[in-house]
């Protein structure tokens, strides 16, 4: 691969309608333009970023003000938190919908769910008669943490109805 200078890699952009300064480079699979620097790659809105306004302080992002992760405009890049970039992508309305979502939906109302109102009655059930957490999360696929919270009610405590009713389970 041929090593590129600093002014051929600032050049590899096209204007599109909105300013934005489209990177023409290699794009990354998350779909942001990316460049090799001394064999690393980094993402190109941040070296345009470096190059045109300064250093990145640590710990912080550079956000595309545009929502566009092609774009390389100094313009359209902010230097922000985690915070701030989660803030931009509620209000710009990008934040995940639907199953990744469904907070408001609770129990087997939540179709991301993994486990069943009769799981965790199971499982709560494998827990008193004395099984460990691993040899429940290895049956259920679940993690240790998972089986713990589910167990001692940090989730899946109450059912829509507000209550949480544990009732005898025939485990064959």
């Amino acid at each position: 691969m041929k090593k590129l200078s600093e002014k051929e890699i600032l050049d590899r952009w096209r204007l599109d309608e909105s300013g934005c300064k489209i990177y023409t480079g290699s794009i990354h699979p998350r779909g942001y333009g990316v460049v090799c620097v001394n064999r690393s790659l980094v993402y190109a809105h941040r070296y345009f970023y470096e190059k045109h306004k300064g250093s990145i302080p640590d710990k912080m992002l550079v956000r595309h003000l545009c929502h566009n992760k092609k774009c390389v405009n100094p313009d359209h890049l902010e230097i922000g938190t985690q915070a701030d970039n989660m803030k931009d992508m509620v209000d710009a309305g990008r934040q995940a919908k639907g199953m990744k979502i469904a907070k408001d939906r609770l129990g087997d109302d939540n179709p991301a769910a993994k486990v069943s109102w009769l799981d965790v009655e199971r499982i709560k059930k494998l827990r008193l008669m004395g099984l460990k957490l691993k040899q429940i999360s290895e049956v259920y696929e679940l993690s240790e943490g998972t089986i713990s919270n589910i167990c001692s009610g940090k989730t899946w405590s109450k059912r829509a109805n507000g209550r949480y009713e544990c009732r005898e389970v025939d485990l064959s």
